[in-house]
């Protein structure tokens, strides 16, 4: 086979040096053997390795009340733990894995399992070869449960042993290997004195070879043994052959002479039926195809998702299968690419009808649809998108009709993934036409969690899809499944193959195929088997039986994963295609391939794990080479050169594969491929080239997640940074992380001591712009606005010259922030609407996006709500559906939030806050909703829900002092609510730390809600303060509250007619600057002014009031908040009763 001819002696079946360096001795003792020697196991330790190898995963705790049935359960299960630790300890590593359910490591060869597993395989020679008994010389009388479990686990392994030997005399026997035959037949009766067929195959035997004598002499002794075990004469057939010895003819009928030819047994099918035990399931997908939603079917390797979805989906019509292969997640749009030549290859003419640009687009994935006018490289979010419409669009015309099943849903990559997230979007919700019934299947506990959680689940929540989970069949059910193989005896196997399956359909078939092929269903189920789980022996005995063509086939097509053919793997074994072709079919016939694929993942996974360290590293040089040759995606070739050993070689191309995701929008995906470019170059040995892909990894993250990720690739900057400018960059991610956790103090000294560590920095002018833009927003949290003004000018000044435009953007952000923060509001639309003109729509979207959402903000502190939200919507808009810009997304939502709660429309601010919640990390402090969710709840009186958002945000408080005086603030309005007792020094002392912090605006609304819970010259004093702070800082909204709020208080102290005045400005204020939330509150305040001053009509005031609070209700708060924002909410509850005393409506 070409340059490869030495694969074919190499045996894909040896253990690497890690596992063969553990062996564990259980026959003729207990010993364990490891990288420290040979050490005698304390006897109760022993025991637990012992049922652990035979049994399996055990609960922890059965063993010790088992090995110490004399102590209490806390005791026994002391002793064991310390046991344990004892062995781990001694052997120098962790030989058992789990916490309550505990099982043996993989990799530890332990030999009364191979005992079993090689009388299972057929392997006959080899389990006999295995002798002693099971933990001989060890005494568990003391532990009588135990010791119940030893015996008879001890007589099961002798009667394998010596049934295994017994067939091996057989096989040698027919193979006319007399000689051989008759040592094996000699340790059966060692083994089993008393078996009569063991000694007459024992006087056969010497008769064969000539020695007559011997003969009648075994069976004299078989004859004494019988008379004094049993008082037994021997069976006739026993006397027969002694006749027949002794007279010295031939023995008849032998067929001994020559050996049996068996006929090879037919191999078993997958059974016909596809619903044993699958009713449920079954069930659901009809529900779920009447309601037209989604289906994703999610289960264990082997347990059937794959045959229902198939027998399922066509029940309903023809069906299209797209089929993800487990190399695709590392090479973007790989899977959509496959399913594009497939449906082009099966629809031609339609897909030929496409119009041009869609073909152009379609092109970037596919080449041979557009060889004359090939597009560039996606540059841009519109560019992404644009292709999204494409693919749309060949849904449309190509799949319609179409039922679709997508397996093996878990190899997907998340660039394909986000297209058909894309389509459902863009297709509508439940029950649209235009959208083909999918089924998508995948394995549970192996689709990416971040990939699960915001597809699958927020599908599912969204009511666009179900999950079903598919389940191991129970034991009535496989007992159906074997009734449809048609083999006398096999249904009443059920139990014992369901222990040994786990009710894994797959397997069951693998364990019926082997039992069938080597001979073992005609003499009923085994004594004894490998461990439950074990079914991995009956597959490499399957691959044994493969030529060495055949397996170098396997062995290349496990390397490659996805997207081989005959061509593609000859080029890798460095052959001819015919030369491979009977191979090829040979894997077919024998079921491991099925098409351009394995038949099943675990018959990869075999062969894959079968791989040997020196076939791994030839075949996948081999890959990495002629993908090259193909100009494959740089990530496959790259994670190729990986496991080949060759680091250097697949750096490069991981940053090459990050730069397209970069380009591409899809940030989670340049992350990974970040972080594996890190770890190859320091393999290789290149320290500096790994610090510089950190210093990129840790900017992408900044983007989405400031947690765990981000801080382990920040500290080991900071470990491994050796120039000035690498302890700078270190020490600028160290401060841009402390800004995203809201520790502004942290940062600020972070970037100090980074501007202090790179020196000149002219000499570095980009870390020095990163540092210095740090340090202004630090500075800009802490309200010490001037000196953030400096920094943020010499950041300037620095860049200009560079050219760096990216930093120079951010620094423009950072500028508006400290506007927004000096409340310059106007300023700061008109500087954001003038960087967005600098910036053309080919441009970074997240920046427009970042744009859009200061201006936003800044309207709503102008009272301008509609245009607020009209913005804020349009940020979203722009960041579509770009991947890993959560930390982005969570303030742009949180924005429309605010809108939607400033024009009373609750249920949409609700939802908003939601959404905005579901964007926070889980390492992201809950707290930073107090502010959103105390405001929305206190507004519908949803005191419930109030509550639990405080206690959240108590338990979730993060570093800074801010979020806990908010917290505190609303816990305390949340009491007055109440009707508690509320001491006057708990709002005093929030105050004077919220003026601390410089946090102006929160302070204003705190004193205008605590001059309502106090008397009124207090009162009063408070609300002049926050009217003119607001008048000074131009919130015009807020000073419309404030007029209000002075409107009541006046009141309070019996100044009617400076209450009339100010009502009025306030009422005259209402449609142009409203008060965020509380229109109401300027009707009432004015109706309480002509009340107490005699006037006639302020009823009529009153009742725009209750319309205005009627329409709300009615309009924009959710049917089970409506009561409490009626009751519950202060205003509407005061105006509610003026209203009845008035009797108005």
């Amino acid at each position: 086979m070409g340059n490869l001819d030495k694969l074919d002696g190499m045996d894909s079946r040896s253990t690497s040096t890690t596992q063969t360096a553990w062996q564990l001795q259980l026959l003729g003792g207990a010993r364990l053997r490891g990288p420290r020697g040979e050490s005698r196991l304390q006897w109760r330790v022993a025991g637990v390795l012992a049922y652990l190898a035979l049994e399996g995963t055990t609960p922890k705790y059965r063993l010790a009340s088992w090995l110490w049935p004399d102590s209490s359960e806390a005791t026994a299960r002391n002793n064991l733990r310390q046991a344990l630790k004892r062995l781990r300890d001694s052997a120098g590593a962790d030989l058992i894995v789990g916490d309550e359910q505990i099982a043996l490591v993989d990799w530890l060869e332990v030999d009364a399992v191979q005992l079993s597993a090689h009388a299972f395989a057929g392997e006959y020679a080899k389990a006999a070869a295995l002798e002693g008994e099971l933990l001989q010389g060890l005494d568990f009388d003391e532990c009588p449960d135990f010791d119940e479990w030893l015996a008879a686990t001890r007589e099961s392994l002798n009667a394998l042993r010596r049934d295994a030997t017994m067939a091996e005399a057989e096989r040698l026997e027919q193979a006319g290997q007399y000689s051989d035959a008759l040592s094996m037949a000699r340790q059966v009766l060692e083994l089993d004195d008393v078996s009569e067929e063991a000694h007459r195959r024992l006087m056969r035997l010497h008769y064969l070879l000539g020695d007559r004598g011997a003969a009648l002499a075994a069976f004299e002794r078989c004859r004494a043994i019988l008379e004094r075990e049993f008082r037994a004469e021997p069976l006739p057939e026993t006397l027969e052959l002694a006749a027949h010895i002794e007279s010295g003819k031939p023995i008849g009928g032998m067929q001994s002479v020559k050996p049996r030819e068996k006929p090879a047994p037919q191999t078993p099918a997958a059974p016909a039926s596809a619903l044993v035990g699958r009713e449920r399931e079954w069930a659901l997908m009809e529900q779920a195809y009447q309601e037209g939603k989604l289906v994703f079917l999610r289960g264990e390797p082997g347990v059937g998702k794959t045959r229902l979805a198939m027998e399922f989906a066509a029940s309903k019509g023809p069906v299209m299968v797209n089929t993800p292969r487990p190399g695709d997640r590392g090479v973007p749009f790989s899977t959509y690419a496959r399913e594009v030549r497939k449906v082009a290859a099966l629809q031609p003419e339609a897909v030929g009808s496409l119009p041009d640009w869609v073909r152009r687009e379609l092109s970037r994935l596919v080449p041979e649809l557009n060889p004359a006018d090939p597009p560039p490289p996606i540059s841009s979010e519109v560019e992404k998108i644009r292709l999204f419409d494409a693919l749309a669009e060949l849904n449309r015309v190509a799949q319609r009709g179409y039922v679709i099943v997508g397996d093996d849903a878990q190899y997907m990559d998340a660039a394909t993934m986000e297209a058909l997230v894309y389509l459902l979007g863009k297709f509508g919700g439940v029950g649209n036409p235009s959208l083909e019934f999918t089924i998508q299947v995948y394995r549970k506990g192996e689709l990416d969690p971040e990939m699960e959680q915001n597809v699958v689940y927020s599908l599912v929540n969204a009511g666009m899809a179900v999950l079903i989970d598919v389940e191991p069949l129970p034991s009535e059910a496989v007992g159906k499944l074997l009734e449809t193989f048609h083999l006398e005896g096999l249904e009443q196997m059920a139990t014992q193959m369901t222990r040994f399956t786990g009710g894994n359909p797959l397997f069951v078939l693998e364990t019926v195929r082997h039992l069938q092929e080597t001979g073992q269903l005609e003499r009923g189920w085994p004594g004894r088997l490998p461990p439950p789980g074990k079914v991995g022996t009956v597959i490499n005995q399957r691959l044994s039986k493969l030529s060495p063509q055949a397996l170098n086939i396997a062995r290349a097509a496990a390397v490659l994963q996805s997207d081989f053919n005959l061509n593609l793997i000859a080029r890798v074994l460095e052959s001819r295609p015919l030369e491979l072709l009977e191979a090829w079919q040979e894997l077919e016939t024998a079921q491991v391939f099925a098409g351009n694929g394995f038949s099943h993942d675990l018959l990869y996974e075999t062969v894959r794990t079968g791989l040997t360290p020196t076939i791994g590293t030839v075949l996948h040089t081999r890959a990495a080479e002629v993908l090259s040759e193909a100009r494959a995606s740089p990530a496959r070739i790259a994670q190729h050169w990986m496991e080949a050993g060759e680091p250097a070689k697949a750096a490069p191309l991981w940053l090459e594969a990050a730069e397209q995701a970069d380009h591409a929008y899809r940030w989670t995906e340049l992350t990974g491929f970040l972080e594996q470019a890190i770890r190859a170059y320091e393999e290789a040995g290149q320290p500096h080239q790994a610090f510089e892909a950190r210093i990129w990894a840790v900017g992408s993250l900044w983007r989405h997640d400031s947690g765990p990720q981000q801080t382990q690739l920040i500290e080991e900057m900071q470990n491994t940074a050796q120039t000035p400018q690498q302890h700078g960059e270190a020490w600028s991610a160290r401060a841009w992380w402390a800004i995203s956790a809201s520790l502004d103090l942290e940062a600020e000294r972070a970037a100090r001591n980074g501007l202090a560590a790179l020196g000149d920095p002219q000499a570095h002018p980009e870390t020095a712009g990163k540092l210095l833009r740090a340090l202004c927003d630090a500075l800009n949290n802490q309200g010490r606005y001037d000196e953030a003004l400096k920094f943020l000018e010499q950041a300037n000044r620095l860049l200009e010259p560079a050219g760096d435009e990216e930093g120079l953007f951010f620094n423009a952000l950072n500028y508006s922030n400290i506007l927004l923060n000096l409340h310059r509001h106007q300023e700061v639309i008109e500087h954001n609407q003038k960087l967005l003109g600098s910036l053309q729509l080919s441009q970074n979207k997240v920046w427009r996006a970042e744009s859009l959402r200061r201006i936003a903000n800044s309207q709503f502190f102008l009272a301008q709500y509609e245009a607020a939200l009209h913005n804020s919507l349009q940020a979203e808009a722009i960041l579509g559906d770009i991947e890993g810009i959560d930390h982005v997304r969570y303030e742009v939502v949180a924005e429309q939030g605010w809108a939607y709660l400033s024009l009373e429309r609750f249920a949409e601010a609700m939802r908003e806050f939601r959404r905005a919640e579901s964007y926070l990390k889980p390492h992201e402090s809950r707290a930073f909703l107090i502010e959103p969710l105390g405001a929305l709840y206190r507004m519908l009186g949803a005191w419930e829900q109030l509550e639990q958002a405080i206690e959240n945000a108590e338990r979730d408080i993060p570093a800074n002092s801010l979020y806990r005086d908010l917290t505190e603030f609303h816990r305390l309005l949340y009491r007055a609510a109440r009707g508690q007792t509320l001491p006057g020094t708990d709002f005093a002392e929030i105050e004077r730390r919220m003026e601390l912090s410089g946090w102006d605006h929160g302070l204003a609304r705190m004193r205008l809600e605590h001059a309502m819970l106090v008397g009124p010259e207090e009162g009063l004093g408070l609300v002049q303060k926050s009217l003119g702070w607001a008048r000074a800082h131009h919130i015009p909204g807020m000073e419309t509250e404030a007029l209000a709020y002075l409107t009541r208080t006046l009141l309070r102290l019996g100044r009617v007619e400076e209450a009339l005045k100010w009502s009025a400005q306030a009422l005259e204020r209402l449609d142009t600057f409203p008060p965020p939330s509380k229109r109401a509150l300027v009707w009432l305040a004015r109706y309480e002014a002509l009340k107490a001053a005699g006037e006639p009509l302020a009823g009529q005031t009153l009742q725009q009031a209750l319309d205005w609070i009627d329409q709300v209700a009615q309009r924009h708060v959710p049917q089970e908040f409506r009561q409490g924002y009626l009751s519950q909410n202060p205003i509407n509850a005061e105006v509610l009763r003026l209203g009845r005393l008035e009797g108005l409506s």
